[in-house]
């Protein structure tokens, strides 16, 4: 593992799920990151500014890339509970350098970026007792219409399940996944959640009185001239020190 710019990426690995742990300081609170897919994480930049005032803790989901299990909803609610446990402890172990690293152990949020967000949403209306923290969602995209299932969802489930990535997303289903969503989507948002919605004002794959009304707690901030571009919305929001009057 590797110390770049004053920055370090550790991996430590819990139940056969691979786990990366960013960060400059290991007595800053932490961020639990759940990307949306493909997820290749490493690739923004924005990250590293991130590291400079928290640490960042990125799963990889279960039966995707180096972790083991299967990409079913069966081990996706699984990978909340495990970040928080993980963090809980206090201690990581990194397996490439055989050493024990110790750290504040408090969770500063919980930020989902489209498919992140979808888990996030899952795991606040089924946990009996939902971490208090700062919840950031950025595009939740839920399915909603059969004109967006078929306009988004089965495109992109269907090209995980192809040959290009079979062995990236392994046991991926795309008609139990939308399902699975289906069935969030159902659900109630516990009046005690609370948190921020990022969205593009010309994002077209979200319906915005569905989030609202479903989110009723949830501070909502629309970027101009974006659409369903998380990472970008993301990078702004921390280049503007987190504050949403400046986006």
């Amino acid at each position: 593992m590797y110390n770049q710019a004053g920055f370090y990426v550790r991996k430590t690995i819990k139940s056969d799920v691979v786990y990366n742990l960013l960060f400059t300081n290991l007595e800053h609170k932490w961020i639990i990151f759940l990307p949306g897919l493909p997820q290749y994480m490493h690739k923004q930049s924005y990250l590293k500014q991130l590291m400079q005032d928290y640490n960042v803790l990125i799963p990889y989901y279960p039966g995707s890339f180096h972790s083991g299990k299967k990409f079913t909803p069966k081990y996706l609610e699984r990978v909340i509970p495990d970040c928080i446990k993980i963090i809980k402890d206090k201690v990581f172990y990194d397996y490439f350098e055989r050493k024990k690293y110790t750290h504040s152990g408090e969770i500063e949020g919980i930020w989902g970026l489209s498919f992140g967000s979808i888990l996030i949403t899952q795991y606040l209306t089924c946990s009996k007792q939902p971490l208090n923290t700062n919840y950031l969602l950025a595009g939740p995209m839920f399915i909603l219409t059969k004109e967006l299932e078929n306009k988004y969802w089965v495109p992109k489930l269907t090209f995980l399940q192809s040959k290009v990535y079979s062995k990236v997303y392994r046991g991926l289903n795309s008609n139990n996944l939308i399902a699975w969503i289906h069935n969030i989507e159902k659900k109630n948002i516990p009046g005690s959640a609370k948190g921020l919605i990022l969205t593009g004002d010309n994002d077209t794959y979200m319906d915005l009185n569905f989030l609202k009304e479903k989110f009723s707690n949830f501070v909502f901030k629309s970027v101009r001239g974006y659409s369903h571009e998380v990472d970008n919305i993301i990078s702004l929001y921390i280049e503007s020190g987190y504050n949403i009057n400046k986006l």
